[in-house]
Formats: structure tokens, C-alpha cells, sequence
């Protein structure tokens, strides 16, 4: 976890981007000791049916097929507009196609941009799958959250992860400038 090599400019937008993370996981963490301890105090049967319980599940399924699908498709909305020379983000200076370096500021804030865009769904349905364990307390719908919690851990932000999305995207540009001409 090394940042020394980093540009000042990007070291703390990995450093922002990790605690972004952080800030999930933690949240997520803390509501889970809160909703296994008062459900344990609360006790009770589950419902019959337990609605809420399912309709976690079905958030967790199209949650989880969404996630297949919009972040590719956002980080290729984005590489269009690269490619074409429109800044992606207006807030954002605009990351040069041409750097090898993966230091450029604009795509680090892209994977940034990234990062929310997938660990925000995925927290919610942690977040869905607790308060269905705590307001009807079948234990199946814990796994659903802890599986969703893990895969929401494993997007930790390190450097090597971010440079190689990077590389990849820059390749990717390039492609599409060539489909342009």
C-alpha cells in the first residue's frame, strides 16, 4: 500500500478514495452489531412470509446484475467522450488519453466517480438485508448482506488496482479514436 511513487496531485484522491471506503464499511459494521444485538434482545417469530426478507433478496439479484452492467457501461460512456475531446465530468479536468503514466488527476477522479457508483448499491442492499434481519430475523437474509459486504470490501481502492483500470481505459481510448476516424 505504498503511495510513495505517486504524484502529489493523485495521492490524495487515493487517500480520499480509501476513506470513502472505509466510511462504508464501517457504517455497514456498526449497523450489523446494532441489528444482531436487538434482534437477539427482541427475538420473536419470523413472518410468514417474511416480505421484507424477499424483496431484499430481489434487490440483491437486480442490484447485482446491475452492477454487471453500469459501471462498464458508464466508464465506456465516459471513454466516448474522451476519445471525442468533451470532458467527462465538468467538475473534473479532463484526463489526457495520451499519458502512459496513470497520474493523470481526470482518471483518478473517474475511478473515484467509479468506486461510488458501484459500492453506493451494493451498501444498500446491506443496509436493506440488516433491517430485514432486524425487523423479521430470518438468518438466510444475513448471508445476503454479508455476501454483498464482501464483495463492497473487495473494491478496496490500491494503487496497483487503480493504474491498471487506468492503462486499460487509456487502451481502450485509443481504440475508439481509431473507430472515430
Amino acid at each position: 500500500m505504498s503511495d510513495g511513487n505517486l504524484s502529489p496531485t493523485v495521492r490524495p484522491v487515493l487517500r480520499t478514495m480509501r476513506f470513502i471506503h472505509a466510511s462504508v464499511l464501517m457504517g455497514c459494521l456498526i449497523f450489523a452489531g446494532i441489528a444482531i444485538v436487538l434482534r437477539q434482545q427482541q427475538g420473536g417469530p419470523v413472518p410468514e412470509p417474511p416480505m421484507l426478507s424477499f424483496v431484499g433478496l430481489a434487490l440483491a439479484g437486480s442490484t447485482g446484475l446491475a452492477l454487471l452492467i453500469v459501471p462498464n457501461a458508464v466508464a465506456a460512456s465516459w471513454r466516448k467522450k474522451i476519445a471525442r475531446g468533451i470532458s467527462s465530468l465538468s467538475t473534473m479536468p479532463m484526463p489526457d488519453p495520451a499519458s502512459d503514466s496513470g497520474q493523470s488527476i481526470g482518471w483518478w477522479g473517474l475511478y473515484q466517480s467509479r468506486l461510488i457508483i458501484t459500492a453506493a448499491p451494493m451498501e444498500g442492499v446491506v443496509f436493506l438485508a440488516l433491517h430485514a434481519y432486524l425487523a423479521e430475523g430470518p438468518p438466510w437474509i444475513l448471508g445476503v448482506g454479508a455476501l454483498f459486504f464482501v464483495g463492497l470490501a473487495l473494491l478496496f481502492p490500491t494503487q496497483d488496482r487503480v493504474e491498471r483500470w487506468i492503462r486499460t481505459q487509456q487502451e481502450l481510448v485509443e481504440q475508439e479514436k481509431r473507430t472515430i476516424l
